[in-house]
């Protein structure tokens, strides 16, 4: 998570200072895309979806280059992480995992 917000601010992708509530609701847009990616994601993460075409199938959602290349860390991110063969726990390992990343990508707006 620490390596995707540095490069986060490294691309520009994520403002230092809030001055506004345009800045604001797209900090939040921004946000809730990398939420509902990190959820895709993990999704094929803890269905057997080999990396591979997970990335091949990322890449066809046309994010901008700077986009891209931090969707492709948190897909490395999630294929870090624990896969689980009982749906219950499938299913939480989701929504923490999109939930970590939304809260780090909040974090970092700031």
């Amino acid at each position: 998570m620490k390596k995707i917000l540095f490069f986060c601010s490294m691309m520009g992708l994520i403002g230092t200072t809030n001055v506004s509530a345009e800045k604001s609701n797209n900090n939040n847009e921004f946000c809730t895309k990398i939420f509902m990616t990190s959820e895709l994601i993990m999704k094929y993460r803890q269905k057997s979806v080999p990396i591979t075409e997970t990335f091949s199938d990322i890449e066809k959602l046309k994010f901008s280059k700077a986009e891209q290349e931090l969707i492709n860390l948190i897909v490395i991110d999630a294929y870090e992480s624990p896969k689980f063969t009982i749906k219950e726990y499938q299913d939480n390992a989701v929504k923490e995992f999109a939930n970590n990343q939304f809260i780090g990508c909040y974090k970092a707006m700031k």
